[in-house]
């Protein structure tokens, strides 16, 4: 016979060896055989917020396509999205400065389509909405370094 304990998680949970967080809703229980934890619930939109903090941006270079970074950033977030009712996608594009402001933000749109359409290839099914900054927001103090060319995901709620 063992008795099982619920106890309230205050506690960062160690996922490997990496010193990976997982941010667990205080609310929730980790249930306790012996002093090893044995289950963590963690609500998704947590495990999502850590994803997009790791990454940050996805970069689409000049010939549309996503970079590898970008690559692993979706593959991490897509099986999550489903689990996000009342939920919408927002691809936020950016770019580095061009000769032409238009041009800039044509770009900027550009990239965050392409991040759209590999979403969609990939059968996520959400609302997106695609808006281009174009140089408006750089990340990098030189508005023309490529680093500024990048298309921010966000998840917002209905």
């Amino acid at each position: 016979d063992f008795e099982l304990e619920a106890i309230e998680v205050e506690k960062i949970v160690k996922i490997s060896d990496e010193p990976k967080i997982s941010l667990v809703h205080p609310v929730e229980k980790v249930v306790k055989i012996s002093d090893e934890p044995k289950v963590s619930l963690v609500h998704p939109a947590e495990k999502l917020d850590l994803i997009l903090r790791k990454y940050k941006y996805i970069h689409v270079d000049k010939l549309g396509e996503i970079s590898q970074t970008g690559k692993e950033m979706l593959k991490e977030v897509i099986p999550l999205l489903s689990e996000l009712n009342g939920s919408y996608i927002e691809l936020e594009g950016h770019s580095a400065s061009e000769m032409y402001n238009y041009m800039t933000k044509r770009r900027s749109e550009q990239s965050a389509q392409v991040v759209e359409r590999y979403l969609r290839d990939k059968k996520v099914d959400k609302k997106i909405i695609i808006t281009g900054y174009g140089d408006l927001y750089p990340i990098i103090d030189d508005k023309k370094d490529e680093r500024n060319s990048r298309v921010e995901l966000k998840i917002r709620r209905r």
